[in-house]
């Protein structure tokens, strides 16, 4: 075989080490887009569009039984602050690179009949499946500041506030399990208040969601998490993310924080104008390839950021 053949030979990829390389990509990983877990996707927004717009609407007011043929004029109008949003789409990218190497590996494998082996490349792979999640979680708990975008933790006309004092503090690992369910209420006392919203969701990080998995007390083995979901007294579902971590959240400082929201799609939901793609594989002289990720998202839409409690100091 000549060189220009053998170079070519060494260049190939079969489309079944694409497809084994978006296997790995595309995978659905436990703990990864949370967000996704918490919040239904709005795909109503074109790929490709710079900015989304969509109406806040604080609601107040109350509804009247009229006799019958009355007039508009009778009708007591509900009442609120609507508020125009318009909110930036981003495109963010990632990469990774399979070298001559690798790919001569995969040739190999393929060869002997084992088919596409991407086990030694998986790692830098799934690293750019989890940073693209992690982008998307971010965009959509803490929002991005430089393009003035929102996130659930820090949406103007919700409430965020520090939780109340416990007899050791404001931290829950100090707190007792009572105590912290006392956090708890009040979360939900300011949701349910006006009668609007529901607090169907808490969402923890997962060192708080720790200190949830000690005894509710002395004379009960049940943890403060078993009995949250056994007694069905608070909430539907507690949800676990990073982006509530003091290493990424942006609200609580060196702290931590929790949230508590009505998930309903009414309140909020996810624009991900483009979903996480593949792009086309660029190959060199040297025979490398390099592959782009790329994905478009808004973020959070946050229609009522009234249904949302976010307690810190934790």
């Amino acid at each position: 075989m000549g060189l220009i053949n053998q170079r070519r030979a060494d260049a190939i990829l079969l489309q079944e080490d694409l497809t084994a390389i978006e296997n790995v990509l595309y995978l659905e990983k436990e703990g990864q887009l949370m967000a996704r877990k918490l919040l239904g996707m709005n795909t109503s927004y074109a790929a490709g569009a710079k900015e989304i717009g969509y109406d806040t609407y604080n609601r107040s007011g109350s509804a009247k039984i009229i006799a019958h043929g009355g007039k508009a004029t009778d009708v007591k109008f509900v009442e609120g602050e609507v508020k125009r949003i318009l909110q930036t789409n981003h495109t963010f990218a990632t990469g990774f690179e399979l070298t001559k190497s690798e790919v001569r590996a995969l040739q190999a494998k393929r060869q002997i009949g084992k088919g596409p082996d991407i086990d030694a490349e998986s790692r830098k792979i799934a690293a750019v499946r989890r940073f693209m999640a992690e982008f998307e979680d971010h965009l959509v708990f803490i929002g991005d500041t430089e393009h003035k975008v929102e996130g659930l933790l820090n949406v103007t006309d919700s409430t965020i506030e520090d939780v109340a004092s416990g007899v050791g503090g404001l931290l829950w690992s100090l707190k007792t399990p009572q105590e912290i369910l006392i956090d708890l209420l009040r979360a939900k006392e300011v949701i349910e208040g006006d009668g609007f919203f529901v607090a169907r969701v808490l969402v923890l990080s997962p060192k708080l969601a720790r200190q949830l998995d000690r005894p509710f007390s002395d004379q009960s083995p049940i943890t403060l998490m078993n009995w949250l979901a056994t007694e069905g007294a608070y909430f539907d579902e507690v949800i676990e993310t990073r982006a509530l971590d003091k290493r990424f959240n942006e609200i609580a400082g060196p702290k931590e924080a929790f949230m508590v929201m009505d998930n309903d799609a009414e309140v909020a939901e996810i624009v991900v104008p483009q979903e996480m793609e593949l792009e086309e594989p660029v190959h060199d002289i040297l025979g490398n390839w390099t592959f782009g990720v790329t994905e478009e998202s808004a973020g959070a839409l946050i229609r009522h950021p009234s249904a949302i409690y976010v307690g810190t100091g934790i």
